[in-house]
């Protein structure tokens, strides 16, 4: 009987063969590009990583047998880990087939060096324990937990479950670390930051760190780094935006969002704050991300020509390059977000959710209990092609953690 554990690294095969004795296993690890895999071409070896934290061992297995016992299997675009046993004792009651995500190619473990041979003598247990534990000191772990716990938790969502960092501005500020794994601990796992050079007062504690600083506390709180929002002020000018995209990079974004500043008196001038918004979409997209647009109420109760400003926002920025994140909020000025989804399929790639007490649409109310569809808002979100939501219950932060505990239930 023999084992086999294979990483699928970018374009990147890793391969163990095993044959297993009753008390030890020799094992070799070796790396070969897929084409040549295929081919049964050039092969160089590698060694595992090396046993520095098998504390996090267990948990990660917890947590990928807990995924499977539900049938689901846990995926990465990046990177994805197979382990096919032989028998299901040789992980504690492990099934057969375990995938567990991973984060980039960018984080490789330590000693993880092509042209080099191993042959190591373990059992079953301690083998994969190191090579678990050895990712973990490298800092993938951290990551593909919160990761494996939003798929497991998100249900039929299929997007991780974040809030926006302005709720709790003062806090995260001063205390970062302990706020954020607070939230993580709620369910939350993965922040939308407001960039601190934009929204000094709150945020200006946070301006000393640079980019890759502020993941790392974010990472290490168990979050990620998507979506950031980022004042216009900080955009129009093209020597701060190339700035802001080098901070936008550092900081793993996905989505660099304009809080705002469309909104103008006339037609004409929204239009020329369009052409403006294309420019950063286009700078924004050359810089490896999306640019996106946010939302508030006055996007809507300022109408021009006895039309929603919104609308004309949209017939006048290129969905080739910029984005909408819809604020949930509109619906107290009577628009819901699924309509617009429905009605402009995949101009959007993130929102911000509220919910309101159906007898005070002023009072922010625990999702769920309140006015808005979600089954019929995730139902839309797909076609509207959200990728991220982020729950913002500025007025009363105490409710978001009954917030988490509802986006984790829907199925």
């Amino acid at each position: 009987m023999a084992g086999k554990f294979e990483i699928m690294y970018k374009t990147i095969l890793v391969t163990l063969d095993s044959t297993p004795s009753d008390q030890a296993i020799s094992r070799r690890l070796s790396i070969r590009h897929a084409h040549a895999h295929r081919s049964m071409g050039k092969r160089v070896d590698v060694p595992h990583p090396p046993c520095q934290r098998p504390t996090m061992v267990d948990e990660t297995l917890n947590q990928s047998r807990a995924a499977f016992s539900a049938g689901r299997r846990l995926k990465s675009k990046s990177l994805s880990v197979v382990i096919q046993n032989d028998t299901a004792q040789s992980i504690k009651g492990s099934p057969p087939f375990l995938c567990i995500p991973f984060l980039t190619h960018k984080a490789r473990p330590a000693g993880f060096n092509i042209n080099t041979n191993i042959t190591d003598l373990m059992n079953r247990r301690s083998f994969l324990g190191n090579a678990i534990a050895g990712l973990a000191a490298s800092g993938f772990l951290t990551q593909m937990r919160g990761w494996a716990q939003a798929t497991t938790n998100a249900n039929g969502l299929n997007m991780p479950i974040g809030f926006q960092s302005y709720v709790f501005r003062e806090e995260i500020s001063q205390k970062p670390q302990e706020t954020m794994g607070r939230l993580a601990s709620y369910g939350y796992r993965t922040v939308e930051w407001c960039s601190p050079k934009g929204y000094q007062g709150p945020f200006t504690p946070l301006i000393k760190y640079s980019g890759k600083e502020l993941k790392k506390i974010t990472n290490d709180s168990g979050l990620g780094t998507d979506s950031c929002h980022f004042t216009w002020n900080e955009i129009m000018d093209d020597n701060s935006l190339a700035e802001r995209i080098e901070f936008a990079s550092q900081l793993g974004l996905k989505h660099m969002v304009c809080s705002g500043g469309l909104m103008a008196k006339t037609t004409d001038e929204v239009k020329k704050r369009c052409q403006q918004m294309n420019h950063f979409g286009e700078m924004v997209k050359k810089g490896g991300m999306v640019a996106g647009y946010h939302n508030h109420n006055g996007e809507f109760d300022e109408k021009l020509d006895a039309r929603p400003q919104y609308d004309l926002m949209l017939e006048h920025l290129d969905p080739s390059l910029v984005k909408m994140q819809f604020q949930v909020a509109a619906i107290t000025s009577g628009y819901k977000a699924q309509d617009y989804f429905r009605r402009f399929p995949g101009r959007f790639i993130s929102a911000h959710l509220q919910d309101y007490a159906p007898d005070d649409h002023k009072k922010e109310a625990v999702m769920g209990a309140g006015i808005v569809d979600w089954k019929d808002f995730f139902a839309a979100a797909k076609v509207g092609g959200l990728k991220y939501i982020f729950v913002e219950m500025e007025s009363n932060p105490a409710i978001m953690e009954g917030c988490a505990k509802f986006l984790k239930s829907l199925g």
